[in-house]
Order: structure tokens, then C-alpha cells, then sequence
């Protein structure tokens, strides 16, 4: 039982991982696009998308990493603190991610272009990707 917990660990971290690496790309795109290509894409939203993305990552990885083996109070207790805490930074990051497309829609509204379009499709496509992602490692884990 004490493998399958350590497993658990690091399906945490590695999800964690995989969010901040998101976020930084999200970034990275978004600089070079906005900055050297003359391009607004993803900028500024993008960079809050990012912010987001991050601040989940390391919600998941602080709380996944707080639980070291000598907390353990039973296996089982371990198992639903675990499912505790993802269920948490999904909802963290589902409440950022509304908040993110109402301000796209916000400026759909009042300035509608094609880049706002655009902006909100990607992100739209890279929700659908995390929501994927999430079900999956579910499945996988049962967290």
C-alpha cells in the first residue's frame, strides 16, 4: 500500500509539473509573439492564462508534497486527502479559468477583432486539453 501511496506522490508532482511547463510555454509564446513577431496573440490574456495555470500547479504540488510518510495516519486517509486536494486545484483552476474567458468575452464585446476570437479558441482548446488530461489521470490513478 505504502508503493501505491508513493505512486499517487508522484502522479501529483508530475501533473504539477506538466502545469507549470504549460505556463511557461504559455509565457514564452506570448513574449516572443507579442515582442519580437509584432504579433498580439495571447498578450495580455495570455500571460493571466499562464498565471493561472501555474498558481494550480503549484497548489497541487505544495499539497501533494506536504504529505510525507511519517503523516500517514492510515493508507486509506492518505487516498482521500489526495483526492481532497485534486478536487480543490480543479476547482481553483476552473473558477480562474471562468474568470479568464469572462474577460474574453468582456472584450469581445467591447472591441471585437479576430485576435480576441483566436485568443479565446486556443484557450478554449487548451482547457478542453487540461479537462482531458484530468480525466485521464483520474481513470489512471483513481485519484
Amino acid at each position: 500500500m505504502e508503493q501505491q501511496i508513493r505512486e499517487q506522490i508522484a502522479h501529483l508532482q508530475r501533473e504539477s509539473r506538466f502545469l507549470r511547463n504549460l505556463a511557461g510555454g504559455i509565457l514564452l509564446y506570448s513574449i516572443v509573439t507579442s515582442y519580437f513577431l509584432k504579433v498580439q496573440f495571447l498578450s495580455p490574456l495570455g500571460f493571466l492564462f499562464a498565471v493561472f495555470l501555474y498558481l494550480s500547479a503549484r497548489d497541487i504540488y505544495k499539497d501533494a508534497d506536504a504529505q510525507q510518510p511519517e503523516n500517514w495516519s492510515s493508507p486509506e486517509q492518505f487516498l482521500e486527502v489526495s483526492r481532497q486536494i485534486r478536487e480543490e486545484s480543479v476547482w481553483k483552476l476552473h473558477t480562474r479559468l471562468i474568470l479568464l474567458l469572462t474577460f474574453y468575452v468582456i472584450d469581445m464585446i467591447s472591441y471585437p477583432t479576430v485576435v480576441l476570437a483566436v485568443n479565446m479558441a486556443v484557450t478554449l482548446a487548451l482547457c478542453a486539453l487540461f479537462e482531458w488530461g484530468l480525466r485521464r489521470f483520474e481513470k489512471r490513478t483513481g485519484i
